[in-house]
């Protein structure tokens, strides 16, 4: 190749490469336009009509602003298929007040997003992880109840929950950056899912009145659930037949919401023998006034029902109390308890006397109530025991037969105990009759094991279907 042909190659790569980079590293005005009228819809989706047109006009001028300010410093690149090169699950929103914070926070948790930039001029929001995180767990959303993050922060892993923050001197822009990141135990479509469960059976509990819907609500978890510890969501709970309070004050909270009856998940203080401990439960609105309802407390499992901890008042909501930061939640309640009809509630003479065996405390310990599945399994590795121990018994007469054996062979020639042994046979018997009656009577208690665990198998799933 001679000198002129490769000068004329590099420049040509030359002036290829500066081409090809002018187009990248600019955006016409048709992606801009595109740009804007994307940024803006996603907006109007994301917010409804809370956001006034000039507004939207000037969010959006501000985002290809700065999408042309990080080209200009090759923070992104675009072309016609790949406009801006953002982290998906990366959102940044404008709030102006705590409220609208909480609200925003909502929608990341509803629409699953792990990551939110929050902009803000609110003091309250800047380095305050405290006030953020418990109005997190505590905010209600009143336009969208279903939406509450005091409700859907019970699907995320709350050790991994996060916010930081980051204060700015940029013209034009707001002055604190907050960013929250969640991390879900679920993904979006199994909260969908159980979304869609809980609607379904709400629809079926549901009653004439709203005082038998919630007592029926109730009734359902008080029979259905049992406490099991490390399990703090609804979702789990309706899989494991069980949770903490965190899962039934959830389940409770979705399935009376879906009747169209407020209710609100709370927490605070519970007191007993063993000390004071963290609780969950929900308050509910009857007739107008709200009412403390605590199901994981009413059910006392093999005991049955009971309804101590039914739509109280502060004063009857024995071993209950809420804590200071709670106090607008206290004074909400009714000053009197609700007046439930007698005959309206169950009956724990209506339970068989086989069901009536000695309460666990529902606090510390898991209740003694076992689920089908549970039982089964358990069945199984009884056998499992059962059969390590025919076999074991097997070996050890084997051992004692070969032990016998021996001890005739003392009393025969050399050449007579060989003949027998190299035949596998002992003197007594020929045909070595003591092993194999014991082979086959171990084989037979192991395939009877076995039989019988089926058998109750199929019964227990027959009887629980």
């Amino acid at each position: 190749m001679s000198k002129r042909i490769f000068v004329c190659l590099l420049l040509s790569v030359f002036i290829s490469v500066f081409i090809i980079g002018a187009k990248v590293y600019s955006l016409s005005p048709e992606q801009k336009q595109k740009l804007m009228e994307d940024y803006k819809a996603d907006l109007k989706q994301r917010s409804g009509s809370q956001i006034s047109d000039e507004k939207l006009d000037s969010m959006a001028q501000e985002y290809i602003d700065w999408i042309e300010d990080a080209i200009n410093n090759s923070s992104y690149t675009t072309s016609e298929e790949q406009t801006v090169d953002r982290d998906k699950d990366k959102y940044i929103t404008y709030v102006n007040s705590v409220d609208e914070f909480f609200e925003e926070v909502c929608y990341q948790l509803k629409e699953h997003r792990t990551v939110e930039y929050y902009d803000t001029d609110v003091e309250t929001l800047y380095n305050n992880a405290d006030f953020i995180f418990d109005g997190i767990e505590k905010y209600y959303y009143e336009n969208n109840p279903m939406m509450s993050s005091s409700y859907l922060i019970g699907f995320c892993d709350n050790s991994s929950t996060n916010c930081s923050w980051k204060e700015r001197d940029i013209p034009g822009e707001k002055k604190y950056r907050i960013a929250i990141t969640f991390k879900y135990k679920y993904t979006q479509e199994e909260i969908e899912e159980h979304t869609k469960k809980m609607i379904e059976l709400s629809q079926s509990l549901k009653c004439d009145s709203d005082l038998e819907s919630i007592i029926s609500v109730h009734d359902y978890l008080a029979e259905n659930f049992d406490w099991k510890d490390n399990i703090n969501d609804a979702l789990a709970g309706f899989k494991k037949g069980g949770a903490t309070c965190d899962g039934y004050s959830m389940a409770v909270f979705a399935l009376l919401t879906n009747m169209g009856i407020n209710t609100r998940i709370v927490d605070g203080d519970v007191t007993n023998d063993r000390g004071e401990f963290h609780n969950t439960w929900n308050i509910v609105c009857l007739d107008g006034k709200w009412y403390n309802l605590d199901v994981s407390w009413d059910d006392n499992g093999a005991y049955g029902i009971e309804y101590d901890y039914f739509l109280k008042n502060n004063a009857d909501f024995e071993s209950h109390s809420y804590r200071d930061d709670n106090s607008d939640i206290k004074n909400m309640i009714a000053k009197e308890s609700y007046p439930v009809p007698e005959e309206l509630l169950k009956s724990n003479d209506q339970m068989s006397e086989e069901d009536l065996t000695p309460q666990v405390d529902n606090i510390t310990n898991e209740k003694p109530k076992m689920t089908p599945k549970e039982l089964v399994r358990r069945f199984w590795y009884l056998a499992i025991y059962i059969i390590v121990c025919i076999v074991a018994l097997i070996r050890h007469m084997n051992k004692h037969n070969d032990e016998t054996y021996e001890r005739h062979t003392d009393d025969l020639s050399a050449e007579i105990a060989s003949y027998y042994k190299s035949k596998g046979r002992s003197y007594y018997n020929d045909n070595n009759y003591e092993k194999k009656v014991l082979s086959q009577i171990g084989i037979f208690y192991v395939v009877l094991v076995v039989v019988m665990m089926i058998i109750g198998t199929l019964l227990i799933s027959y009887i629980n279907r």
